[in-house]
């Protein structure tokens, strides 16, 4: 299993490969969902976050919906593949691929830039 580096900035950036607990890491889930609308995709994700909540070891951080690819990233915390997967299962909510992540987040708000006439 990859192990980053320590959480570190890089210019306005914040690299955060490790977990929030020890033993912990980022999972991005891929989930191919054609046809779906965004209240069943919304209920989906509920349910597997209540998942998380009982008793299962994962979190679920945050999901996006792409439409025009009909594609659903989730990201979650969790100490293995096989946690997230077990979760998912748990939730009924198939699962496409699930990846070791690293989550980038800027540390402020980026400059705004002025078109230069």
């Amino acid at each position: 299993m990859w192990r980053g580096p320590e959480i570190r900035t890089v210019g306005a950036v914040t690299i955060a490969p490790a977990p929030t607990e020890p033993g912990d890491q980022a999972f991005l889930v891929e989930r191919y969902v054609p046809s779906i609308d965004v209240e069943t995709l919304s209920q989906l994700i509920n349910r597997v976050a209540s998942a998380c909540a009982t008793g299962h070891d994962v979190r679920h951080l945050h999901s996006t919906f792409v439409p025009d690819d009909d594609t659903c990233f989730c990201v979650f915390h969790a100490s293995s593949i096989e946690a997230v997967q077990a979760v998912n299962e748990v939730a009924h909510f198939p699962v496409d691929r699930i990846s070791a992540a690293v989550s980038l987040s800027l540390e402020h708000h980026s400059p705004v830039i002025k078109e230069l006439s």
